[in-house]
């Protein structure tokens, strides 16, 4: 009885199969003969004539035609970098690539845009505090008009974007530190542990003034470089808590990597604020000649100043003291904005000097490593 029942179930599922096979078939039919249909309305349209072809590519050139994308005289969190990013890569996807590098505390995605194909590297990182996101508007401002310059094929002054972008490649980190620009931003309500963020210190200031990451840890002294205990803040804060030992951080480990993956030639990691260059330290004194003319073309460049010799001998777990100390490549830290409050509003009256670092970067460096000569002569 039971093996008759077994015999039974096998036919119908037998059944319900060559069912789905003929329901499948017609379906494909259906499908068949409404492309076939719709092919036959469409086929006029691909015996037009040349000159309507014509017509048809330069309407299809102008929808993807090169176009600016960022404003940035408004503030920047996340969501709006990894939307902007993404637009940019669409926009010139011979040039832009985009690629995570790791996540923050909280599991954001660091995201990166690669710009150009070039050997030569040079990484340029910003908002590694979480209450200078002006250094994101800069970053993001930048990529922006080095990949519109490209596609358009633009000179700024004796400097050719599509030249320099042919054999430099832009590794471009517009926020390193998510979860800190967010708290800075919206406040502890932000963080997926608002209470713990309201448990530390934050030394008699609001959030606005947010440099840390979600665990209460400076970013910016976590390296493992001459890494210390000694430091002014002994717990999670707002700001300069260098962690419980160098690299405790997923953003450090996440920054290191990607510079050894990279292996750039150049850094330049831009903050806010004083509108100086941070470029040589007591602990690389060794490469202060090799990076002193590169250093001083910036600074003639921005207008700003030389902040000297920067002293850390008793800790050094800064990026950029860590990347000239560990590749031995050129690396500054950049500080943009007169101010500490410096309205993003007024973002064009600071950055204006600034904004071709990148194009001088790139054409020192292939100027030193003996590529093809990028810069027009004057004569």
């Amino acid at each position: 009885m039971a093996k008759r029942k077994r015999k039974l179930k096998r036919k119908i599922l037998i059944r319900r199969i060559q069912l789905g096979a003929v329901l499948a078939l017609l379906l494909g039919l259906i499908v068949y003969f409404a492309v076939s249909c719709r092919g036959g309305r469409d086929q006029p349209e691909e015996l037009e004539s040349p000159l309507d072809s014509t017509q048809q590519e330069q309407q299809d050139e102008q929808s993807a035609e090169p176009r600016q994308i960022v404003d940035p005289t408004t503030p920047y969190d996340y969501d709006r970098v990894a939307q902007e990013l993404e637009q940019l890569r669409q926009t010139y996807p011979e040039l832009i690539s985009v690629f995570s590098f790791g996540e923050s505390v909280e599991g954001r995605e660091l995201l990166a845009a690669a710009v150009g194909s070039g050997e030569i590297t040079v990484v340029l990182t910003g908002a590694i505090h979480g209450n200078e996101s002006f250094a994101t508007n800069f970053l993001m401002y930048l990529l922006d008009g080095y990949a519109y310059g490209w596609a358009t094929d633009q000179q700024l002054g004796d400097w050719s974007y599509r030249e320099l972008l042919q054999n430099v490649r832009l590794v471009v980190a517009p926020m390193l530190n998510p979860d800190g620009v967010n708290i800075s931003l919206y406040g502890p309500e932000a963080a997926a542990d608002p209470e713990s963020i309201l448990e530390m210190d934050t030394t008699g200031t609001d959030y606005s003034y947010w440099k840390s990451n979600a665990n209460g840890v400076d970013i910016n002294r976590n390296f493992p470089y001459n890494w210390s205990e000694y430091n002014e803040t002994q717990w999670p804060a707002l700001r300069y808590y260098v962690g419980p030992y160098a690299a405790s951080e997923p953003e450090t480990r996440a920054i290191m990597s990607l510079l050894e993956v990279t292996e750039p030639d150049a850094l330049l990691d831009f903050h806010i604020y004083g509108e100086v260059v941070y470029w040589n330290d007591t602990l690389s004194g060794q490469h202060e000649e090799d990076h002193r003319e590169l250093a001083e073309q910036i600074m003639e460049l921005t207008g700003y100043g030389d902040a000297g010799e920067e002293e850390v001998d008793d800790f050094a777990g800064y990026l950029s003291n860590y990347a000239r100390g560990v590749y031995g490549i050129f690396a500054a830290t950049v500080e943009l904005t007169p101010e500490q409050d410096y309205p993003v509003e007024e973002f064009y009256d600071a950055v204006e000097q600034v904004y071709p670092i990148g194009l001088l970067v790139a054409d020192y460096l292939c100027s030193e490593q003996q590529a093809p000569a990028l810069q027009e002569s004057s004569g």
